[in-house]
This record gives structure tokens, C-alpha cells and sequence, in this order.
């Protein structure tokens, strides 16, 4: 039975944060919430985070520092090894780069007690560039859409650091994909919803901050590296699977997965990847995911890519693409489109400030 202050762990993977760490670290100390862990998990740092986060947390005893002890490397295996190792009721993933404000805690713990019956529940996310209020630009914003369909089409209605699971939640989809180099939220939260895991989506005030510059983009993104798109193929093939297990494979989730493959392998072709392309055309063809031209086209604009002819590219991209299916090739996404309104943005720089 749990206390009437539940205990929250906080798990904080990290890979050459110095920069940053001490400000994440720091927004936990400043809740409103005292019952809480923190538990960073380095993975084995190349810089001085390990210095920063030791003579930060020396005086916090509800701070942990870990460090990586097997593999494969990555931020999914750290998380896993924090949230094995913690000793909370409740549990949130918190990358190293991000910030909660200081009413988190408490708002999410209250949410949570108020719902008893949930598995985990979900809290509005804003973008910051330097300081938290500083953009009132949000992740995303709810919508009637089904949620697993939105994920599924690229637009995620929330992130890592938005959902406050129970302990038993996680154990219940067994944490995560240890093996996904990108798209590790997208998986986890995915494999929750398909679990039918019960979850609500709070009306609150957001709570947790993402650092993102609007030139650069997310600090923590990834890049277009073979192993990348590779390792997506291997989740896109898991999350298909497990879709199909739960007998939710009907046309609409089959016409997303199709987008899902095609809109990745075009982005291979563009950029030349011959045997990123030919993997994925493989993974459609396999699961008769394929649409019309869809195959002929990525194979098309890979030959045009690798020929090196000047605007031949860019000019077979726009005329091609209109013989496609609009279902195929249009996306919808709300992600960094939508600002909270003035007046709440005016509460939450107060409570910033308090």
C-alpha cells in the first residue's frame, strides 16, 4: 500500500552533460515535492560529468550517481538500470539536457492519487531555448485523434519526460528497447499503449521543459548515420509485431505503418543509402505493406541520387511525389506548432519565479 507521500524516482540518463547536468539536477532540488530519488545513470561520459554530478550531489542524499555496468551502450539501457534499481512508486524519465518545474512533483503525485486505477499518466511539456518561459511553444497539444494512431503518424502527443508511470507499469512492458538507437520514446510508449495500459492525459499546466534551439534543433537528436535508419527498421519491425499480436492490425494501422516505412526509406534514398532503402523495401514487401508506386518510386529516387546529376534530384522529388497517394506522403504533425495562451504562460512564470 503506499504512503500518502509515495516515493518518486527520477531517472536521468547521461552522456557528456557537464554543461548542462547541474541545471536538471538543481530543477529536482527546487520541488515543491520532498519524497523523492534521483538516480543518474552515466553512460561511461567522456567529459568531467561524473565530476560535476559527484560535488553536485555530495550534500543531496536523494541523489544517486550509476554508472553504466554492461551493454549495449545508450540511453534506453540507462534508463532501464535506473528504474530497476529504484525505489520509488513511482517513476519519471528525465533526460539530462531538460528541466521540471518546480511544481512537477507535486502536481503529478496529486494527478495519480486523485486516479488510482491508472498506470501511468501524462503531463503538458513547453520547449525552452535558454531559461524555462522563455517559449510558450508547446511539444503538442491534445487532440481527438487516437493516440496510438498519431504516434504512428508522426506526431507523438507527448515525450520521454511527460508521462509519471507506476513501477508495476513498467515492469508490466518490461521497460526499454535496449537495442533502439532512435525513436526510444516512441517505442516504450507505443509498446504502453498496445498493452492497453490506463493512462489520462492532464489538463494542467505544463510541467516539464525540453531544451531545443529552434536553428540547431533538439541537442540530443540523431543523425542520418546507416545504423540509425537500420536500427529504426528493427523497431518500426517489433512495433508492427506487436501491433499484430494484440490483433490491432486493421487498414488504418496498416496504411500508418506503410507511411511509416516509405516516408524513412525515401529520406535513405534521397540521401544516396542503397542498402538502407533496399532494407526497407525489403521490410514493406514482407508485411504487403506496398502501395502502387511506392517501391518503384524510393528506388527511382535512389538511382537519381546516386547519378549525382545537378537538380535532377530535387526536380524527380517534387514531380514524382505528386503521382503518389496523398495518404502516403502527407503528414499532419502538430509537434512545436502550438503556444499556451497568455494567460497561462503569465502562471506558469509566476510559479517559476515563487
Amino acid at each position: 500500500m503506499e504512503s500518502d507521500n509515495p516515493l518518486v524516482s527520477v531517472v536521468i540518463p547521461s552522456f557528456n552533460r557537464e554543461e548542462f547536468i547541474n541545471d536538471t539536477i538543481l530543477s529536482l532540488q527546487q520541488q515543491s515535492y520532498f519524497n523523492w530519488e534521483a538516480i543518474i545513470v552515466d553512460d561511461c561520459s567522456t567529459d568531467n560529468t561524473e565530476q560535476v554530478v559527484s560535488a553536485f550531489i555530495r550534500g543531496e542524499p536523494r541523489a544517486r550517481f550509476l554508472k553504466r555496468n554492461r551493454i549495449p551502450k545508450g540511453a534506453p539501457t540507462c534508463r532501464n538500470i535506473g528504474w530497476i534499481e529504484s525505489k520509488g512508486d513511482y517513476v519519471i524519465f528525465l533526460d539530462s539536457d531538460d528541466l521540471l518545474a518546480p511544481y512537477c512533483l507535486e502536481q503529478r503525485v496529486k494527478f495519480l492519487r486523485d486516479n488510482p486505477d491508472l498506470d501511468f499518466a501524462v503531463f503538458p511539456m513547453l520547449v525552452f531555448k535558454e531559461t524555462p518561459g522563455d517559449s510558450n511553444i508547446f511539444w503538442n497539444i491534445q487532440t481527438d485523434k487516437d493516440d496510438l494512431h498519431r504516434f504512428l503518424d508522426f506526431d507523438a502527443p507527448w515525450q520521454t519526460s511527460c508521462p509519471i508511470w507506476k513501477i508495476e507499469a513498467l515492469r508490466a512492458i518490461s521497460g526499454w528497447d535496449e537495442e533502439a538507437l532512435t525513436w526510444q520514446d516512441w517505442e516504450i510508449h507505443i509498446k504502453a499503449l498496445v498493452n492497453q495500459l490506463k493512462y489520462k492525459k492532464s489538463n494542467s499546466l505544463p510541467d516539464c521543459f525540453l531544451r531545443r534551439d529552434e536553428k540547431e534543433g533538439r541537442i540530443s537528436s540523431g543523425d542520418n548515420a546507416d545504423s540509425r535508419f537500420m536500427s529504426r527498421i528493427k523497431t518500426f519491425n517489433k512495433t508492427y509485431l506487436i501491433v499484430k499480436e494484440k490483433q490491432l492490425l486493421d487498414d488504418k494501422m496498416k496504411a500508418l505503418f506503410a507511411k511509416l516505412y516509405f516516408t524513412n526509406a525515401e529520406k535513405a534514398a534521397l540521401l544516396g543509402k542503397s542498402s538502407v532503402v533496399y532494407s526497407f523495401v525489403e521490410a514493406i514487401q514482407e508485411r504487403n505493406l506496398s502501395m502502387g508506386l511506392m517501391i518503384t518510386y524510393v528506388k527511382l529516387l535512389l538511382a537519381i541520387s546516386k547519378s549525382k546529376i545537378p537538380f535532377a534530384l530535387s526536380i524527380a522529388y517534387k514531380t514524382l511525389r505528386t503521382i503518389l497517394p496523398i495518404s502516403l506522403t502527407q503528414i499532419q504533425s502538430n509537434l512545436f506548432k502550438h503556444e499556451l495562451k497568455p494567460e497561462e504562460q503569465k502562471r506558469v512564470l509566476a510559479l517559476l519565479k515563487d
